[in-house]
């Protein structure tokens, strides 16, 4: 036996003791996995940085030439419409909510950053930036936090219950797939026969 199929038998050894999980469970996970997004999201559409963060990025697209819709969610849809139209008009009302000088979470920067729908994963990529610049200690970054409303007590809450809701997300997501893992494995036996590596 070689090194590569001693440590699929110790793999397989280690997850078959892991539960699968019960249909309820699944459906408790399911529901958890849901309500941290919703929170992280809300969370994230509070900060004033963030709104700055997703002009930032639009600008880079838009300079590049290239389709502004695909920050949207919208834009993982199954017409294959272009949501360039809408991003645009969105970052349009954040540009002019952001010339008031927020620092302090905003009803109203919040609902024009809600309403541009962005991606999840690039909404996690500014929420890292965030934690980065709130950390950091020197001059430039006290400047950049306040500029982001960071400083300001509305703002460090909002980031940390986008934390907090990122983390219980996380969690779930990786409790669901470490119970799944033995239904991967049993599917994936189903090729053995079939040429391809297990």
């Amino acid at each position: 036996m070689n090194n590569f199929e001693s440590d699929i038998q110790t793999y397989l050894r280690e997850i078959a003791e892991w539960p699968v999980l019960e249909p309820e469970e699944t459906t408790r996970l399911a529901h958890a996995f849901a309500r941290a997004g919703r929170e992280f999201l809300e969370s994230m559409h509070r900060i004033p940085g963030t709104a700055h963060k997703i002009v930032d990025r639009w600008q880079e697209r838009a300079d590049a030439g290239l389709v502004t819709g695909m920050m949207c969610h919208r834009a993982r849809d199954e017409r294959k419409t272009d949501w360039s139209r809408h991003l645009d008009r969105c970052v349009a009302g954040i540009r002019r909510a952001l010339e008031r000088g927020c620092e302090e979470p905003d009803e109203e920067l919040s609902a024009r950053v809600a309403e541009a729908d962005i991606l999840y994963e690039i909404l996690e990529e500014i929420h890292l930036e965030l934690v980065e610049v709130s950390r950091a200690r020197s001059r430039a970054a006290r400047t950049a936090a306040q500029r982001l409303g960071l400083r300001s007590e509305g703002g460090r809450k909002a980031l940390a219950r986008a934390t907090a809701a990122r983390g219980r997300r996380d969690e779930a997501k990786q409790h669901f797939a470490q119970s799944n893992l033995r239904l991967v494995v049993a599917r994936a036996k189903r090729f053995r026969g079939m040429g391809v590596r297990f």
